[in-house]
Parts: structure tokens; C-alpha cells; sequence
């Protein structure tokens, strides 16, 4: 994210073309100065003249001096005659404790460090980037962690470095075969042999590795002063950091917020001020805003199908090719047009007299982009396969089934991910899912599959136990005698075994009962992500190959990252010739302006503070225009997700940081509850006969869906029971971090 601000200051903006006078916009309010002093009595005013009027009555003698006061009440400037004034003076101290001063009391180290420490924030006057280094410092763990994994990452790039060239430069692998020693295949001297371009590389590589290393220690004294307001004014040091909540950092935040000026309430004496500045808002809801301005556009665009990722391709149809490199690409042609680098949104791109310039400027931006990713493609291959070799090699040899391992694909990322949620929760939602996402793909029995690696299983197996029965007999005799010529019976053993375990792992365990919809949802309790064409097919196929492609095997994520290197220029001069008006009217249409906060995404903006208590937070949402809602209730469920995990002060019922569970998909509940109130019988006379005619009706329609369909209500309703339960407090579960 870092980069691709950095490089996107070399692009052309709107700016460059048009000019708005935004300051002086705002400038230009005139203010009245306010008045107040006819509410004051005369006798507090201060008069500006009375130096001058004293100086004058000095000057014309009209100034008396000490005449009104009395004599026994001057102070004598001579000594006292007196032998025992002194002993007089101390007794009179002793007797009656006057002037007793006592010793200046100095503030504790403690002390001192938490008002230091309060500084920091007394003084913040750019709340998102303070609340960013924030949220920076506590998913890094601590300043220590943050040390530590900058320095592992500096070592890790020159060792990838350093050992890549020293085997491209340094060995002569023609005399490997011959060789015996490591001196008779290196090469003496082998940089001063090599080319040019492998010196370039190596001077570049040095010149990137010190500047990352200037720029990673650099923020020492900024690093130690955010330890210090962990550990003394939020009362979390490095030790605790791993295991305290988010939830906790953010009442911390609400209870000093009074020390800002910006963000404290607004005192009484506002109230006589017509010009006063609105206040900035800091509570859970605003600071999820403030962290996830640009992240929550990018959510509802992915959600809207703003930008087309996919790729016709022949003999297999359209694809996605949404990778990180194409991602990072995108970032970069929003970056410093759209937002600034602070990730707010600019105001003039809110305006529909601009959007001809801003169109034809986020066309050129995303040329130059698929420019660029054309000229750096090859080095990133070449890097993603060096680093994918030297990190996955040695896994996938010492444990073969992690070939088989699956993760969510980028694209799938954004597509499961809800608005207002920070990372480091979504991440926890995403490793929580994925146990049951293996669950569920394991549900579809492919019997002829089946039936084949149980048969190979067979005869690999019988195969491996003749052979293992004879090194009883005679192991010399097993260690040399070959079956095949040049093919001893260790090889024939090693072989069959390999053959039995791969075969064996395909065959379904007899144990397993297969239960899709139950599986599926599962999986939905942590992702709340259902399209609509999934109802009532949740057992089919189709929605399996749908659910796989989104949550694909690593090594296909991989080559899939290689491919979309090449093809990322093609997506995006697509993208410039048939998207960039979407993509300015999406801002301008989905952008509200909130107090105290700022621009924001239309569907971020939940506004809780309506009925703090409401028992359900979506009931806000009647009030929104629906023919702009997102997709999949995506709303809804961001806001019942949101409610449950921050604490809502005030709420009846509810304990502090309690853990809760996932909230219920609302579209999964909502057929079966329907069906259920209208199979219910109605009250009232003449109503008999209707009743049986509807519940006749409501047996047909039961027998015509199938058994799947009842099969999903029975895990409906299964599911809705264990919601209850949770509710009620039966089900303890770990708590959420």
C-alpha cells in the first residue's frame, strides 16, 4: 500500500487539469465576531484606560498617598530596637504553625511518563493518521515485535538476494559431475567475471536494502512514544498486547478523549459561539470508520461488480483473474487522485461538473498502469517463484498433504469481507471458517471414484504386505534381489506403499455421513456470504464449484498469481475503456459526508447512536433507499456483526466484552419462518375451512420441493436452536480478540 502511494505521485491527477478553490471556498464564510460583554456586570470589565488615568491624577498631584490609612498600620522600614525579637518571632511560629512551608513535592518517574505519555495525544491534530499508528502498533504485537519482524524481513530479502546470485554466478555446474569438493565447482572472484547486468542488480539491490533500512529505523522515537501510551495512559504493555482485545484499545480511546480538544464534548460556554467547529467524533463506530475509509469502498465495489476482473478465455469461458499484483495496481490508480494519502476521499471528485475530467484521468492513470505492470512482470515472476520454492519446498516434503491445502482466493477476500471490520478480524473470521470449508468439500461422494482407489488401494497394498513378509526371511537376500532387471525389491516396496497411501486418502472413510447443507451452513455462520442463487440448492453441484473456486488450493492461488502478471494488462485496459465511469459515478453516488468525521461510504455509516439499545441494529436500515443497496444483505450483516462484537454502552442485558456467537444469516431463516406462520391455523369463526385448505396446500408444496429442501429446514432449524442457546448463555465459547 506503502509503494503504490509512493508511486502514484507520479501520475497525472485532476488536478493538473482543472483547478478548485476548495480553501477558499471555505474561506470565504463571513463570521461576525460575538459579544457578550452587555451579559457582564460593569464591575468585571477591564478597562483598557486605567494606567493612563492613573498616570495622569500622579502627574497633576491628585494621588493621595497613604493618607487614609493609619498609623498602626504602616509597616516600619527601620530595625527593631528590641534584643529578643528573633527568640519572640520563633516562639510566636511555634505556638501558633505560622508560615510553616512545607517542602515542594516532586512528581514520581510514573507520573512524569503518563503525562508525557498523554501529551501525545493531548497534541494529536491528524486523528486518522494517530489512530492508524494506533491500530498499527497493536496488530504488530508491540514496539519489540515491530523490531523484530522489520529486521527478520531485511534479513530474509538479502539472504533470497545474496543466495540467488551466488548460485546463478558462483558455481560451474559442469564440473558438478566430476567434482568432489566444493573448491573444484566455485568460481574464484565470480562478481568480478560476471555481467553487467548482475552488477547493476547487485548495486540496485544495495541502494533499495539501505533506503528500506534508513526508512524502517527511522520511526524509533515515534514507535517508543506509542509504547509509552499503551503501557501508561491505556494501561497495555508489550506483555499483555498479544492477548488484550481490540475492544479494550478502543474504550481506552473513548475514556481520554476529553484531553483533545478536538474530540472532547462540547462545553457549556459553546453555546454562546454561532461559528463553533464541529467536534470529532471518537467511539468504536467512528474510529472503524476512520481506519477503513478507502477499505470500505473498495468493499462495495467489489460487492457491486463495479470492476470487471474477469477474462474470456476459449474452451473454458470467462474467468477471474484477480490477483495481489492487480490489486496493488488498482490501489495505485485510486491512490493520490481519488484519496489522498491520508485515504481520505477529495472533495472535487464528489462534484458531477468534474466528471469528464475525472474520467478521462482514470483513464490514463490505468494505461499507465498496465504500462507498468508489462515492464516490472518478469522480475516479479522471478521473484514469486524463487520465494514460493525456498518457503513451500521443504513443507511440502517433509508433509505432502499441505499440496492439498486451501485458502480463500483474494477475489473471495473481498467478496466475504463486511463493512467497518479491520483486518486483523477478518482474518480470525476467515481461519475460523476454514475448517468447516474442508468439512463441506468433502461431502459430495464420488462413488465411482470411490470404488477405484479402493480397488487400487487393493492390490498396492497386497502387493507391499508380500513384500514386507519377505525381508522376514531373508533380509539379505531382500536388500538384493530384483524383481525387475535393475529394479531391487525395495523399490518395488517403496513404490507400492506410495501407491496405497495416495489411493487409501482418496477412498471415503466409512465413519463419514454426508451431510452438505449441514456443512455449508457451517461455513456461512463465519463467512455471511450466501448469494441468492443459492437458495434451495445448497445441495447441488453448482453451488459446490462455485464455493471451490473462491476457496482454491494454494498452488493453484500461486499459479494463478504468475498468470495474472501477464494478463493484468489486458484486465486493465479494459478496465479503462468500459469501466471508469462506473467507477466515478460509484464514489460520487455512495459518499455521504458524516459530522465529525468526514467523507465515508454510504453503506459504512450504520448510525447506531439512533437507538443505541435496539435488540436488532438492522432495523436502521428501513430508512436507507433500497435500489442502491449492496448485495447479499451485506449490509445487515456487516451491522449484526459489528453490534456483537463492540460493546454498545447502555445496552440492557448485556455483559461487557462477553463473547458472542456469529449472528444468524438472515435470508436462511427467512423462508422456514415464513412457512411456519402460515401453516399456523387462524382464530376466529369460518376460519376452520380455510385452515384445512391451506394446510392441505402446505402439504403439497412440502411434498413437491423434495426431500432437500426439508432437509435444509431441519438444519435451519437446528442452527436457530443452537442461536438460542448461545443467547441464553448455555454455550460458553472463547473469546474474541
Amino acid at each position: 500500500m506503502m509503494s503504490s502511494r509512493v508511486l502514484s505521485r507520479l501520475l497525472p491527477t485532476a488536478e493538473d487539469n482543472f483547478s478548485i478553490h476548495v480553501d477558499q471556498e471555505q474561506t470565504d464564510v463571513h463570521v461576525e465576531p460575538y459579544h457578550d460583554d452587555d451579559h457582564v456586570p460593569e464591575d468585571l470589565l477591564y478597562d483598557a484606560d486605567a494606567q493612563d488615568n492613573a498616570d495622569r491624577r500622579l502627574e497633576s498631584g491628585d494621588w493621595r498617598d497613604n493618607e487614609d490609612v493609619p498609623e498602626s498600620f504602616l509597616l516600619e522600614t527601620n530595625p527593631t530596637t528590641r534584643k529578643d525579637a528573633t527568640s519572640q518571632w520563633r516562639r510566636a511560629q511555634q505556638q501558633y504553625s505560622m508560615h510553616q512551608i512545607s517542602p515542594r513535592r516532586h512528581a514520581s518517574p510514573e507520573e512524569n511518563a503518563r503525562a508525557n505519555a498523554m501529551w501525545t495525544f493531548t497534541n494529536v491534530s491528524n486523528l486518522d493518521a494517530f489512530l492508524r499508528e494506533v491500530y498499527h502498533y497493536y496488530v504488530n504485537h508491540g514496539i519489540w515485535s515491530i523490531f523484530l519482524k522489520r529486521t527478520i524481513t531485511l534479513l530474509t530479502e538479502a539472504f533470497v538476494f545474496s543466495f540467488a546470485m551466488f548460485l546463478s554466478t558462483c558455481i560451474d555446474y559442469s564440473k558438478i559431475p566430476a567434482g568432489k569438493k566444493m573448491e573444484d565447482v566455485l568460481i574464484p572472484k565470480c562478481m568480478a567475471k560476471a555481467s553487467w547486468i548482475k552488477n547493476a542488480a547487485v548495486f540496485i539491490f544495495i541502494v533499495y536494502w539501505c533506503l528500506k533500512l534508513v526508512s524502517s529505523f527511522k520511526d524509533c522515537r515515534r514507535l517508543y512514544h506509542m509504547h509509552n501510551f499503551f503501557q501508561h495512559v491505556l494501561g497495555i504493555n508489550d506483555e499483555d498486547i498479544q492477548t488484550a482485545t481490540w475492544v479494550e484499545v478502543v474504550d481506552g480511546l473513548v475514556k481520554i478523549k476529553d484531553a483533545n480538544i478536538a474530540t472532547a464534548k462540547p462545553g457549556s460556554a459553546r453555546k454562546y459561539t454561532r461559528y463553533a467547529k464541529s467536534q470529532q467524533r471518537l467511539d468504536a463506530e467512528s474510529i472503524a470508520n476512520r481506519l477503513m475509509r478507502q477499505e470500505n469502498y473498495c468493499i462495495a465495489m467489489y460487492n457491486k461488480d463495479i470492476l470487471d476482473m474477469a477474462l474470456p478465455l476459449p474452451f473454458v469461458g470467462s474467468r477471474q483473474f484477480f490477483s495481489k499484483s492487480l490489486e496493488w495496481c488498482i490501489n495505485l490508480c485510486l491512490t493520490n487522485f481519488i484519496f489522498d494519502e491520508q485515504g481520505n476521499i477529495r472533495a472535487f471528485c464528489l462534484d458531477h461538473k468534474n466528471r469528464h475530467k475525472l474520467v478521462q484521468t482514470l483513464k490514463t492513470r490505468l494505461r499507465f498502469a498496465a504500462l507498468m505492470s508489462v515492464i516490472i512482470a518478469p522480475f516479479n515472476i522471478l521473484c514469486f517463484c524463487i520465494l514460493f520454492f525456498l518457503k513451500y519446498y521443504t513443507e511440502f516434503t517433509r508433509n505432502p498433504s499441505k499440496v492439498g491445502a486451501r485458502a480463500f482466493t483474494p477475489f473471495a477476500e473481498w467478496k466475504i469481507r463486511q463493512f467497518n471490520e479491520l483486518d486483523h478480524l477478518f482474518q480470525r473470521r476467515l481461519r475460523m471458517a476454514m475448517p468447516f470449508a474442508d468439512d463441506y468439500l468433502k461431502q459430495f461422494p464420488k462413488n465411482k471414484t470411490d470404488q477405484m482407489a479402493r480397488f487400487i488401494a487393493f492390490i498396492s497394498g497386497s502387493f507391499a504386505a508380500v513384500l514386507a513378509l519377505a525381508t522376514l526371511f531373508d533380509p539379505e537376500l531382500f536388500l538384493t534381489f530384483e524383481i525387475t532387471p535393475g529394479k531391487t525389491a525395495i523399490f518395488y516396496l517403496s513404490l507400492t506403499l506410495g501407491t496405497f497411501t495416495v489411493a487409501y486418502s482418496m477412498a471415503t472413510e466409512e465413519t463419514e455421513v454426508h451431510d452438505p447443507v449441514l456443512h455449508l451452513n457451517n461455513v456461512l455462520l463465519y463467512t455471511n456470504y450466501k448469494p441468492r442463487h443459492w437458495k434451495g440448492r445448497m445441495h447441488s453441484s453448482e453451488v459446490r464449484a462455485e464455493f471451490s473456486s473462491m476457496y482454491q488450493v494454494r498452488v493453484i492461488i500461486f499459479l494463478e498469481e504468475l498468470l495474472s502478471l501477464i494478463v493484468a494488462p489486458w484486465i486493465l485496459l479494459r478496465t479503462a475503456e468500459t469501466r471508469c465511469e462506473r467507477i466515478i459515478d460509484f464514489f460520487r453516488e455512495n459518499s455521504v459526508h458524516v459530522d465529525g468525521i468526514g467523507y465515508q461510504c454510504n453503506f459504512a455509516v450504520f448510525n447506531f447512536k439512533k437507538d443505541v439499545n435496539a435488540e436488532d441494529p438492522t432495523s436502521v436500515l428501513q430508512e436507507r433507499q433500497q435500489h442502491s443497496a449492496p448485495q447479499d444483505d451485506k449490509m445487515a450483516s456487516s451491522m449484526q456483526n459489528f453490534a456483537r462484537y463492540y460493546e454498545r454502552r447502555g445496552g440492557r442485558g448485556r455483559r461487557p466484552h462477553e463473547w458472542q456467537p456469529q449472528p444468524t444469516w438472515p435470508s436462511l431463516l427467512e423462508e422456514p419462518l415464513r412457512r411456519t406462520r402460515a401453516a399456523e391455523p387462524r382464530s376466529g369463526r369460518g376460519n376452520g375451512k380455510a385452515t384445512a385448505v391451506s394446510q392441505s396446500v402446505m402439504t403439497e408444496e412440502r411434498e413437491d420441493s423434495g426431500s432437500e429442501e426439508k432437509e435444509e429446514e431441519d438444519v435451519l432449524g437446528r442452527a436457530g436452536v443452537l442461536g438460542m442457546l448461545y443467547q441464553a448463555g448455555k454455550v460458553k465459547g472463547a473469546s474474541v480478540l
